[in-house]
């Protein structure tokens, strides 16, 4: 699912899942909670290329997956 430098290697359903969240948080921070780094740093960066803002993307030890 990620290249050697960790990016996406396809488009995801994340993007248009985090576009309906901002959305629908109206102001409120959405956190999203990971407890891979190297999918954190994936994610906030799909969010990045795709100009969604509002998520902050944490790594937690010990997250649900």
């Amino acid at each position: 699912m990620l290249t050697a430098d960790g990016k996406l290697k396809f488009p995801t359903r994340e993007t248009g899942t985090m576009v309906k969240q901002v959305k629908a948080a109206n102001g409120t921070p959405v956190v999203w909670c990971m407890s891979d780094e190297r999918t954190r740093r994936a994610l906030e960066q799909r969010a990045l290329d795709n100009n969604v803002k509002g998520i902050k993307f944490v790594f937690q030890a010990g997250a649900p997956q």
